[in-house]
């Protein structure tokens, strides 16, 4: 693309001025004058309704403690309690208390929350040198005290859980106390709140029997840590037993970790000093070697503190004498250096020589000694690859191979020719004695490079296999265990060494006790309590305080002042967020606890909502590419806005009306999208123009509108509570919508729960049927399930006849898909598909959900219609717990359907209608003339219209189109040939941005005002909680100015702010099926925590949950649904020999958005969804090609080539193979293969080629 150079033209100072008034408005915060909720005063806090039965009503009794219980038939893996610790207590961005990780097997697969296990004998508490950590006597709690804390980081390595986080910031670790203030409080820890599914619980357990039950060799959870170790208190439950043979999904995961360069040199310098005073010893004649070896090892230990993150504190390492291996070695070292200082002292001064040998033998014992206490310091991790057998060799080998080697250089200098060559041998028989030993002792693969440099690195998610390690500029791989805790058998792997060691230390220590009354143990109980800091800057971090507003405890530097509700800017599901306001200003949020949506729950983007406003590659000033350098650069509002009018304009002189188009997003306000929508086709006289609804929901509103009459999706949230057999298809809540499927899991009916899907997602395991039917048979399966139903008398007559037409068609045409066809072409047995219409019909409520397994098809029109017509049929629809429901993905996908005047004229009115242009026109005041009667072109038609040249000009707002599209390689190309293109985002960084010509700078939710609709039809406010940073605007006020710059602006005077549109969109609804002249303000939004459409003007005050179609009557001119129906078409894409993989897609995690433009920006979100691509695989298919999880995969489409790392897994069939939707490169391999009606792309199904690469590369 080339820019012409544009001219400067010059503006009135009014329409400067407007610039400038813009930007003031935009940096006015309106929540708290206009809606906070300051009345809120009650100390209870709102959620304790909730949580009251998930927490001990007594504390402890003797004997007894608090601890976590986790059912994990109930835990999804949504990481809501992930999210909500990190945001309730205030922690750091990268920090985290809580994760959640995976087990799996042949036939296994279970998502497991943990935390800190608050053990009866917690390792970090034994390890720490300082008695930074305390276990509660009447608690049990294990708490960390920052203020003690040196950040040492050895509680890492000690506790067998991976438990401590380091805070690089503070200096310390931290780590989960329960939330101690707030059980002592009588409020549910964090997580305990925030589990959706009640999957988390506090309960009390009962200390002697959690020992009892720690027996030699079991473990809590199948893939943790034995617990006779630490005798950890979480309970984990399933009513399905749990297989021995599961293991952690990233059991044998590596990451490349900074390796800890103090702790290494002070190792290998302290050892090669203990090595020189051994070679001293040996020959007593050489003092230089003693001299180089006192050098070494002061060297290492002034080393050695700069690994402490505050080494201030260290002068307290006698407190932790007791258990703290590194305290001993701390003291020994010490020693160690005095006497070698001594043992120097004698060399130099003649009259003391004949005491060198003496005290050099004493002295290089000491030194051993310490050396010893350092292999106890890894050994006592009880980690595999530090057991004894490959530790104290090691160690000591390496002592005496550094001292030999270093004492050979020194010799070699101030000795004979023969002592160095003495010494060179000594060096070269260690090294070969080590390498015998390793071949005579099973060593772990990764241990065999790790222990080449002793590595101390924390461990954390991986996408590298095991085995593939290897030291890289100073840094290490190592086995990642995550929370569940490292494998391996300590029994196994701890020998007499470290038994005997530490049955002599304790025996000594118990003896001297017995004989004297004070000991060292009685000394450091009396002194420890005088010499630890309870208190201090880093204690008050965290404290946590009543936060009033029916907030219960939060932390005191983020209590608010006043809060306000708004909904979330994410998906579909519409929650309603608490956001915690200080002078006017967001600084936390809360899920609302009387919001109907939720009811006090929210997903891990929800708690994580406002951390994407302050990325740092926010837009903030309008950017023009610069056409000699091609890099973007700042330029004004002014600029910004003629340039944009005059391309715009120069294109559409030369070329027409159809030369421009636009492509705008469902996740921007309903009344933004209409002001776009006007502006564009009546303002700026142009036609075409789409949204990226059109990749997700655009099915849903033709089916919908074809069968009912109307884009009306007739369910409310509770019908999930009300049904008593529930058949989702293509869908997976569980992950998607894990705050719907909240919904279904408080059903107190016992439901059915049908899952259709090729898949074993999350939400299938929690299902009570499972029909894994071949990929794109689903249309297949619907109409067989329909003549089964129809064929037994299994259908509602009087409905049928009453309320519908087509039927005695539709029952005809279904009669060709007999059980014996539908068997064989989905998979299924007949068996399987009597028992599924059995379910149907044995169901009083039954209620059927589709998402995008069903709407991102070639015939997803049809589909969507076939359930449409199982609900029709039976009756299940206009009742409680029934109907044909389709869940929508954008936050605002269903406002973008109703009013953003793209397809359709805005409020569900038809362009080519007279009577609607009139009323149209009579709302906004325009002329009816400008209003076009020619449909504007679909999203894949506008990029076939950019490939012919006919598209010259493009406007993309708050979408990622260089993403999300299908065949992505050749989109991207297609965007050179346009003249001029306009990315108008949050972010300057996306994918499509990196294209632009100019990018004008947009303000993201809770920094501007305006509605969303979520999938029950409620309309939800979102409100002005946050400044928008530099010059970023509102959309809303993007598009006045671009509106006053055109020279239209008196057509929108009457668009004055988005509550004043909201008011002319009532107008243009009223009369329509989605009529909400009722509603009087958005106040009255506010008040009653959303209103679902319709509310016509009169209507009496609405119930909070309302559905469509009690009456029967439909919005056809006859009142009636229609039964549709086409025969099913092969998918375009099926395997064959040359690409014998179907690959399928969806959502893979419930902390990514879409493609990650807003969720990648919070490094909670990061954390909780693997960083790397990879592809799920059967273990028979992974078998046949050679691969194992984390090796690395090219899949080869007929459209590109991709790497992946695989995952092998049971819960992907064989044949098929499954990549999540968020990775920027997935999209290159679909085709575009459209519905015909919809013209929704079809992502789901995908002919592919896949080969293990024998190379690796490191990640």
């Amino acid at each position: 693309m080339t820019l012409a150079n544009s001219q400067e033209s010059g503006k009135s100072d009014h329409l400067r001025t407007l610039i400038d008034e813009l930007l003031d408005e935009q940096q006015r915060l309106t929540a708290v004058e206009r809606f906070a909720r300051k009345h809120e005063r009650g100390e209870v806090p709102a959620q304790e309704r909730y949580y009251r039965d998930l927490i001990p009503q007594t504390k402890p009794g003797p004997g007894q403690q608090y601890a976590f219980a986790v059912d994990l038939d109930a835990c999804t893996g949504c990481k809501a309690c992930v999210s909500a610790c990190h945001s309730l207590n205030g922690l750091e961005e990268h920090e985290m208390w809580r994760s959640v990780g995976l087990l799996h097997g042949e036939s296994y697969r279970q998502t497991v929350t943990t935390a800190c296990h608050h053990c009866v004998e917690p390792a970090c508490l034994e390890g720490c040198p300082v008695m930074a950590y305390d276990k509660d006597a009447e608690t049990g709690i294990v708490r960390h005290l920052d203020d003690q804390c040196i950040g040492c980081q050895y509680c890492i390595l000690k506790c067998p859980y991976d438990v401590p986080q380091y805070s690089e910031r503070l200096g310390i670790v931290r780590k989960c106390d329960m939330c101690t203030g707030r059980l002592s409080a009588g409020e549910a820890p964090a997580c305990v709140q925030a589990c959706p599914h009640e999957a988390i619980k506090i309960e009390l357990v009962d200390r002697a029997e959690v020992v009892r039950l720690a027996e030699p060799g079991v473990a809590m959870i199948p893939g943790a840590f034995e617990s006779n170790y630490t005798k950890p208190t979480t309970r984990f439950s399933s009513r399905n037993p749990l297989p021995v043979s599961a293991e952690a999904a990233d059991e044998s995961a590596l990451r490349l970790e900074h390796a800890h360069w103090p702790l290494i040199w002070m190792l290998l310098l302290t050892q090669m000093g203990v090595g020189l005073f051994v070679m001293q010893t040996l020959m007593p004649g050489v003092r230089s070697v003693g001299l180089v070896g006192w050098v070494a090892l002061h060297l290492g230990l002034a080393v050695s503190v700069l690994h402490l993150g505050r080494p201030m504190g260290a002068w307290r390492f006698f407190l932790g004498l007791r258990t703290s291996w590194m305290s001993r070695e701390i003291l020994a070292f010490g020693i160690f250096s005095m006497v070698s200082t001594l043992t120097v002292a004698t060399m130099l001064f003649p009259p003391t020589r004949f005491l060198a040998p003496w005290i050099a033998g004493f002295n290089a014992v000491l030194g051993l000694a310490g050396v010893f206490t350092s292999a106890m310091i890894y050994i006592d991790t009880r980690r595999p690859y530090w057991s004894t057998r490959l530790t104290i060799p090691r160690f000591f080998g390496t002592t005496l191979a550094l001292g030999a080697a270093a004492g050979a250089v020194v010799l070699s200098c101030f000795g004979t020719a023969a002592d160095a060559h003495v010494a060179i041998g000594l060096a070269m028989a260690v090294r070969m004695a080590l390498v015998v030993w390793e071949s005579m002792h099973e060593v772990p693969k990764a241990a065999r490079t790790m222990l080449r440099l002793l590595p101390w690195a924390r461990s954390d998610d991986a996408q590298s296999r095991a085995g593939h390690g290897g030291q890289c500029g100073g840094d290490v791989y190592r086995v990642s265990h995550r929370r569940l805790g490292h494998r391996g058998g300590a029994g196994q792997h701890l020998c007499i060494v470290v038994d005997g060691a530490l049955q002599l230390f304790h025996h000594v220590s118990g003896a001297a006790h017995a004989g004297r009354s004070f000991t060292m143990n009685a000394l450091v109980n009396t002194i420890a309590p005088l010499l630890r800091q309870w208190q201090g800057p880093l204690t008050e971090e965290l404290v946590r305080s009543p936060g009033r507003f029916g907030l219960g405890q939060v932390p005191e530097r983020l209590a608010p002042d006043s809060t306000t509700t708004m909904v979330c800017g994410f998906c579909s599901t519409g929650c309603g967020l608490k956001v915690h306001l200080k002078g006017g200003k967001a600084i936390n949020l809360s899920a609302e606890t009387d919001y109907p949506v939720n009811l006090g729950m929210a997903c891990p983007k929800g708690w994580e909502a406002l951390t994407p406003l302050s990325a740092p590659d926010r837009a903030t000033t309008p950017m023009l590419r610069n056409e000699k350098t091609g890099v973007l650069e700042p330029i004004d509002w002014e600029r910004a806005l003629v340039l944009f009018c005059e391309r715009f304009k120069e294109i559409k002189r030369k070329h027409g009306a159809e030369s421009c188009a636009f492509l705008s997003s469902g996740q921007i306000v309903t009344e933004e999208m209409a002001l776009l929508g006007a502006l564009w086709k009546f303002g700026m006289g142009f036609i075409h123009c789409d949204s990226n609804t059109r990749q997700c929901m655009a099915t849903s509103h033709v089916a919908y509108k074809q069968s009912f009459g109307f884009d009306a999706p007739p369910f409310t949230y509770a019908d999930f509570e009300e049904s008593d057999v529930l058949v989702f298809v293509g869908s997976n809540p569980c992950i998607a919508h894990p705050i719907m499927w909240q919904r279904v899991m408080r059903n107190q009916n016992r439901p059915e729960i049908i899952v259709v899907d090729p898949r074993k997602t999350e939400t299938a395991m929690a299902a009570t049927q499972h029909y894994p039917i071949q990929p794109k048979s689903d249309l297949v399966l619907l109409y067989g399930l329909a003549n089964i139903l129809a064929a037994s008398g299994w259908i509602d007559r009087d409905f049928i006849a009453q309320h519908t037409t087509g039927f005695a068609e539709f029952a005809e045409f279904i009669t060709q898909f007999t059980t014996e066809r539908v068997a064989a072409e989905t998979g299924l047995t007949e068996d399987d598909l009597w028992h599924l219409a059995q379910t149907i019909h044995d169901g009083k409520r039954v209620s059927f959900w589709w998402t995008m397994g069903v709407n991102q098809g070639h015939e997803s029109t049809r589909t969507a219609q076939a359930i449409i017509n199982l609900a029709l049929m039976t009756g299940n629809i206009g009742r409680p717990g029934t109907g044909a429901n389709s869940i929508t993905g954008q936050c605002n996908a269903m406002g973008s359907r109703l009013y953003a005047n793209i397809t359709s004229l805005m409020g569900g009115h038809d362009a080519a209608k007279e009577a609607d242009r009139e009323k149209i026109a009579k709302v906004l005041g325009i002329d009816e003339s400008v209003i076009p009667r020619q449909p504007a072109m679909a999203y894949d038609q506008i990029v076939e219209g950019i490939r012919e040249g006919k598209i010259k000009g493009l406007w993309v707002l708050g979408t990622n189109s260089s993403h999300s599209w299908t065949q992505q390689k050749e989109f991207n190309e297609l965007l050179s040939k346009l003249d001029f293109l306009v990315v108008q985002d949050l972010y300057h960084t996306t994918a499509t941005a990196q294209h632009a010509d100019l990018v004008l700078p947009a303000a993201g939710w809770g920094e501007k005002e305006g509605t969303f609709i979520n999938s029950e039809r409620r309309i939800g406010l979102v409100k002005k909680v946050a400044k928008a940073p530099g010059q970023a605007l509102a959309d809303f006020h993007i598009l006045q100015l671009i509106a006053h710059y055109w020279g239209c602006s008196g057509m929108f005077a009457r668009w004055a702010s988005p509550e004043a549109a909201f008011e002319l969109l009532k107008e243009i609804s009223r009369g329509k099926p989605c009529d909400i002249s009722g509603i009087e303000d958005y106040h009255m939004i506010d008040a009653r925590g959303g209103i679902q459409w319709p509310l016509p003007e009169g209507s009496a005050p609405p119930e909070t949950e309302r559905r469509l179609f009690a009456d029967g009557r439909f919005y056809h001119a006859d009142g009636r649904a229609r039964f549709l129906y086409d025969l099913p078409r092969p998918a375009p894409e099926m395997a064959d020999a040359e690409y014998p993989f179907i690959l399928l897609s969806g959502r893979g995690s419930s902390a990514q958005w879409h493609t990650g433009t807003r969720t990648d920006k919070s490094d909670v979100l990061r954390q909780l969804a693997p960083k790397s691509i990879y592809i799920e695989m059967n273990p028979v298919d992974a078998r046949r090609l050679g691969i194992e999880t984390g090796d690395s995969v090219r899949v080869t489409s007929r459209n590109a080539e991709i790497m992946a790392s695989a995952f092998v897994t049971p819960t992907v069939a064989e044949g098929q193979a499954f990549i999540p939707m968020h990775y920027e490169v997935m999209n290159q391999l679909v085709s575009t293969v459209l519905d015909p009606h919809s013209r929704q792309p079809s992502f789901k199904c995908c002919a592919v080629r896949l080969a293990a690469v024998t190379q690796w590369a490191a990640p």
